[in-house]
């Protein structure tokens, strides 16, 4: 299956039947929940991203229509408890 993400003057095709495909459900699960809890556990925390131009950085962090990033799961989890 291939999803297509539009973004203002570009396209990316992404197959997430590949094996290194990462959701951006995975992505929070592995990274963003343990910053959030180090943060609320009082610890200074950043979330850095850093790549080329068009590699998805702002798609990881805020994420695109129904695709929610790290900061919006964040949020919500936060929230939550």
């Amino acid at each position: 299956m291939t999803t297509r993400c539009e973004h203002p003057g570009r396209r990316v095709a992404v197959e997430r039947d590949h094996p290194e495909y990462a959701s951006q459900d995975i992505v929070y699960d592995k990274l963003g929940k343990s910053v959030l809890e180090n943060a609320m556990a009082g610890y200074n925390v950043s979330l850095f991203a850093y790549g080329q131009t068009g590699a998805g950085k702002s798609y990881s962090i805020m994420g695109y229509g129904p695709d929610r990033g790290i900061v919006p799961m964040a949020c919500d989890h936060r929230s939550d408890e």
